[in-house]
């Protein structure tokens, strides 16, 4: 299993948002002690962690992946990676990795939302495409997704 986490601000981001959003990211470290990855991005006012148990592809499909402007950080297993691999090869796509985290990213850039009409598996993803995060889990929920609003607008 791995731990994933996301914060997404209408505010500006500080270095103290930086801290703290580390230190609530290392309170799931045990989730994932092969691998930790975080993309911080200011301008658009975001930050994904990710804490990796690796289970495929050991060496290189650590978390956040990029792909073009998306950002990925997952938990889960896609069970047909393989059969979408070879349609997105069959459309151009090349792949660097055996594993579904570079799958999954290059699907979502094709198919974006329909994407989960055609994936089997258990997961929670987020995806970050400049100042908009898409958040999804499988439709039984067997990777946790706990979200929190805590109610501040800003005009």
């Amino acid at each position: 299993m791995c731990g994933i986490s996301a914060l997404s601000s209408s505010r500006e981001i500080s270095f103290e948002s930086e801290d703290l959003f580390i230190k609530m990211h290392q309170q799931i470290k045990y989730r994932g002690p092969d691998a930790t990855g975080y993309c911080l991005d200011k301008k658009n006012k975001t930050f994904l962690g990710h804490h990796r148990l690796s289970i495929i592809d050991i060496e290189d499909s650590n978390q956040p992946y990029k792909f073009e402007d998306i950002d990925l950080v997952f938990n889960g297993e896609i069970y047909n990676y393989l059969e979408l691999k070879e349609e997105l090869l069959d459309l151009g796509y090349e792949f660097k990795t055996s594993g579904d985290t570079e799958v999954l990213i290059k699907a979502f850039h094709k198919w974006k939302e329909d994407l989960f009409n055609k994936i089997d598996g258990m997961f929670c993803c987020i995806f970050k495409e400049k100042n908009k995060l898409t958040i999804a889990t499988d439709f039984f929920g067997e990777k946790p997704l706990y979200l929190y609003d805590n109610g501040v607008q800003i005009l």
